[in-house]
């Protein structure tokens, strides 16, 4: 018995083992295959199965090569013998090939090979490691590399080479190229009053609407912040190009329907030609910049062409801002007040507060200019932010001076949709012991138009406080009865550019009695702007207008020269 054990033994080991191997051969993560040196399978294990779609049966004894693609077949059968000639071992990493499944479809691998000899017969054993995610994801970080995380169309990096490649192609085609840069309207307005995650799905969506309204040759990019840059090959002249952006423009100033409401934007779009305009790509989309903010500075939601004036204006809108900036820094601003003067008595009732900017270098910069380059380059909140006050200082002084005068002070579309606009002007009035009652607050149409329900609720915040809000440049705008009846203001101020042909124009006459009769039967007080002459005023105060401010009265003045009139009997009022 004991003789029997020890024969049983090395057999029992060996049966052991070769379970031991079986089973780690099956439990390996990695295909395995087993090829003698005909390149015959003689054994797979079940990764590998898994890997290759195939059965075991439909492996075993077939040649190595049909898991690889035809192409490939002769040269791995040379590669095999020469394997065979001189083996070695080869490590993973070392040999990547694509397998080719029972699908037909080609799965990417790399091996590491080992061999043994038995005899005369040499055998070759191939570990076959997956790379389909190592490939996906390098795939995934390139893609994301080049493309915007967000809306998934081609960055800036990606854009600006493209935009080479086109460039170089239209050179040798002699062809033209029209480059669009879009900014939208109002994106940080909406990011401040509804949150990122809002302003997120505005730009997924805007990415979208253009994409629609492009052909599919035309390369749209999303370049960072609210700014695409679309790329147009192949069209036949610029009026091509300029009807797409009118197209583009369209499809933008529709509402988001976002959170169950309508939320506004709009774009604003310049257009720049190669070679027309620009020699190289670079050039071509700095030019394409500047056309758009151009198109910003004529009022938003158009578009504007490239010229080379534009290259001038660019270069004095950097010099005005770097003045700017530092005038506003080193206090070398000044405010002018014009009058607001009683149409029947003469009487003076208040006074608007206008910025006037005299600079050592540049002289006197009109406001329209300056006014323009603030808000195309952010600096307009602490501009309006230094106007709010230094007007709420002014009417400290007034007050204490036994003269209070109310003052009328204009507030940018930044500056009103700003979310915290009323505790911003009452942290003002408190700091500068500013009564809000002789503090006017003037909005345009167009900005209260643009959001109604937000406005209307900023405005009656505003009202909350004491403050009087006008509509300024009433008439310019598309204001409804319904949305004007909502409002809780307190005055109109006719547009000067009604104010003009009066009383000979018809037209105006038409518009200034409709406004002064809209003014009267919601109870509002009318303001004119613009009085000139006699004859306007004689018009006006026939009409029924109450106040009037103008070159017949006075310019605006220095604080200094409006304290003198303040300080002179006024008439008496009827």
């Amino acid at each position: 018995m004991a003789i029997r054990q020890l024969v049983l033994l090395p057999r029992r080991r060996l049966a052991i083992q070769q379970r031991r191997e079986q089973v780690t051969f099956d439990a390996a993560p990695d295909g395995i295959v087993r090829v003698d040196q005909s390149g015959i399978i003689q054994m797979v294990n079940p990764a590998m199965l898994r890997l290759s779609g195939y059965q075991q049966e439909q492996l075993v004894g077939q040649n190595v090569a049909m898991l690889l693609p035809p192409a490939v077949r002769a040269r791995h059968s040379v590669s095999m013998a020469g394997y065979f000639a001189q083996p070695r071992t080869r490590a993973m990493g070392e040999a990547a090939l694509e397998l080719l499944c029972s699908n037909g479809s080609l799965r990417p691998v790399e091996i590491s090979l080992g061999h043994w000899q038995e005899g005369s017969q040499r055998h070759a054993i191939a570990y076959v490691h997956d790379l389909s995610e190592r490939h996906a994801f390098e795939r995934s970080l390139q893609h994301r590399a080049t493309h915007d995380d967000l809306t998934g169309l081609p960055n800036r990096r990606l854009f600006k080479a493209l935009l080479l490649q086109a460039a170089q192609r239209s050179g040798r085609q002699a062809s033209r190229l029209s480059l669009l840069f879009l900014d939208l309207d109002h994106f940080k307005t909406i990011n401040d009053n509804f949150g990122h995650g809002v302003g997120d799905a505005v730009l997924i969506e805007a990415g979208k609407r253009i994409q629609s309204a492009l052909r599919s040759g035309d390369v749209l990019a999303r370049l960072g912040g609210d700014e695409f840059a679309v790329l147009l090959s192949e069209l036949g002249s610029p009026d091509d190009a300029m009807r797409v952006a009118a197209k583009l423009l369209e499809v933008l100033k529709a509402p988001y329907i976002l959170r169950h409401q309508q939320i506004y934007s709009g774009a604003s779009i310049g257009i720049a030609f190669l070679p027309d305009d620009a020699a190289n790509a670079d050039t071509l989309l700095r030019y394409a910049d500047m056309a758009m903010y151009q198109a910003k500075q004529n009022g938003r939601g158009h578009f504007a062409c490239y010229s080379h004036e534009l290259n001038a204006r660019a270069h004095e809108d950097m010099l005005i801002h770097t003045r700017l900036k530092e005038a506003l820094a080193q206090n070398r601003l000044q405010l002018h007040y014009q009058p607001q003067v009683d149409v029947h008595s003469g009487a003076l009732q208040g006074a608007e507060a206008l910025l006037r900017w005299q600079d050592e270098q540049l002289g006197t910069v009109a406001p329209e200019r300056f006014v323009a380059v603030a808000e195309a380059t952010g600096l307009i909140l602490p501009l309006s932010d230094w106007v709010l006050e230094q007007a709420c200082r002014q009417i400290c002084q007034w007050q204490q001076a036994g003269t209070p005068l109310r003052v009328a002070v204009n507030f940018s579309a930044h500056q009103f949709n700003q979310p915290d606009l009323a505790r911003q002007v009452a942290d003002v009035l408190q700091r500068t012991g500013a009564p809000a009652a002789l503090l006017d607050i003037e909005i345009t149409e167009t900005v209260v138009m643009a959001r109604p329900d937000q406005a209307r609720d900023q405005i009656a915040a505003l009202v909350a406080l004491g403050c009087s809000v006008a509509l300024d440049d009433f008439g310019t705008g598309y204001s409804s009865l319904t949305r004007l009846k909502d409002l809780p203001v307190s005055k109109l101020k006719i547009d000067r550019s009604f104010v003009q042909g009066l009383p000979g124009d018809c037209n105006d006459c038409t518009i200034a009695q409709a406004i002064i009769g809209l003014a009267r039967s919601f109870n509002l007080k009318m303001v004119a702007e613009g009085v000139e002459n006699a004859a306007q005023l004689a018009y006006l105060r026939e009409q029924g207008c109450e106040l009037y401010q103008g070159w017949w009265y006075a310019r605006a003045m220095p604080a200094a020269a409006l304290s003198e009139l303040l300080q002179a009997p006024q008439p008496v009022q009827a």
